[in-house]
């Protein structure tokens, strides 16, 4: 049996394209229900255990060291990072240091402890910005082109600490 249906090519074209179908009896159908729901069910599975911090064919609970590979089974390309902990625990001590949601207030002490403080706006008139991994910015100063890195913090978002690489 045939069956035609509607396809795009590349550049957004409509064709139509033949497709070769075989006839199925019931009993098919039936089992491919039933492959489906243990389907669905697996899937649930692995999201509840991958959640737990549980390995995902085994159940067992994996210590956070070893947690690197638990979703990656099928030797995908992962992104290790060994400096997010570090960033993590620094963003969590500039945050909580914040005293006031006001800016003003917020960039006065900045200022009283690292000296100029940007926000935004003055950020783009005096840097360009090459990467971010927060806390830290990498900018290269557009006045001399001085390479060098920045702090910020979330809000209010401000930027401070200029370090010459």
């Amino acid at each position: 049996m045939k069956y035609i249906r509607a396809g795009h090519t590349a550049n957004g074209e409509r064709v139509l394209v033949g497709q070769e179908i075989r006839l199925t009896k019931p009993e098919t159908i039936c089992y491919q229900i039933k492959v489906d729901k243990g389907r669905s069910v697996r899937i649930a599975l692995y999201r509840a255990r991958y959640s737990e911090g549980k390995d995902l064919n085994t159940g067992k609970v994996v210590p956070i060291d070893e947690r690197d590979d638990l979703c990656d089974r099928k030797g995908k390309a992962e992104m290790i990072d060994i400096t997010e902990g570090t960033r993590r625990e620094e963003v969590s001590i500039i945050n909580s240091a914040v005293e006031s949601v006001d800016e003003a207030t917020e960039r006065a002490r900045l200022e009283e402890k690292y000296g100029q403080v940007w926000d935004t706006t003055e950020l783009q008139k005096d840097f360009e910005v090459l990467s971010f991994l927060a806390p830290s910015i990498h900018v290269n100063r557009r006045s001399d082109g001085v390479s060098g890195s920045l702090k910020f913090q979330h809000h209010p978002r401000l930027y401070f600490s200029f370090t010459p690489s």
